[in-house]
């Protein structure tokens, strides 16, 4: 009977845990770029064995569609690829680019971190200035600066740092090949899909009720037990 309840209590742990998953996912839904995050299944046997473990978790890379905002300042990626910027605990990496110009006149992020070009952090030029699909920004017909555009050869190692950014165990891969192109005046969509998270929603809340009637029955089980025992 123990190891039932102690079987459910953790299978009810993992619901909670996924209910949390689910429930940031929808919330970063509008999130320009967000990354949705995924449980990760387990073999059961390996579940049997960690029973009390909550189940592991990892983040979907796939890429969201492209929308068109008209903000020059909003940069998108179309393929593989980040954009690096300058944090306060070292190089972050993002496909959010929904960027703005701060007081000094340096491309930022929305929560001030410093856009990294070619040649370190990147001044925007006042005007209407232009970014091509390989990221050199032209005022005019003169060249300025290039955004720095990176890709990693294992981007599901990734951890999250807040504010769209990513932290890495490994050093980036400049892209200079092509393959990933800039798209000024769009930004990337989550992968969010909100119908089929709300789905997994009521699926793990049905789950999560299903158990806890189990957990109730073996408590029920065992009172009637000590019951008649006490009655010897």
């Amino acid at each position: 009977m123990i190891d039932a309840l102690t079987a459910a209590s953790g299978s009810m742990a993992n619901d909670i845990a996924r209910l949390s998953t689910i429930s940031q996912n929808l919330t970063n839904a509008t999130t320009p770029a967000y990354k949705r995050e995924i449980v990760v299944g387990q073999p059961f046997q390996q579940a049997m064995d960690n029973i009390a473990a909550t189940q592991p978790s990892a983040i979907d890379q796939r890429h969201g569609t492209l929308r068109f905002t008209g903000n020059p300042l909003d940069m998108a990626l179309e393929g593989d690829g980040f954009f690096e910027v300058q944090t306060e605990s070292g190089m972050a990496y993002t496909r959010q680019g929904d960027f703005r110009v701060d007081a000094s006149g340096r491309l930022v992020t929305q929560a001030g971190q410093l856009v990294q070009g070619l040649g370190g952090p990147l001044q925007w030029p006042s005007g209407s200035p232009t970014v091509d699909r390989d990221g050199r920004i032209l005022d005019g017909e003169k060249l300025v600066g290039q955004l720095k555009l990176v890709s990693f050869a294992r981007p599901s190692e990734l951890t999250r740092a807040g504010n769209g950014l990513f932290h890495a165990t490994e050093v980036p891969t400049a892209l200079t090949d092509g393959a990933t192109k800039v798209r000024q005046s769009h930004l990337e969509a989550s992968n969010v899909s909100t119908a089929s998270e709300m789905v997994k929603l009521v699926e793990t809340m049905r789950h999560f009720e299903a158990t806890q009637k189990v957990v109730q029955g073996v408590d029920e089980m065992m009172e009637r037990a000590l019951r008649k025992l006490g009655e010897f």
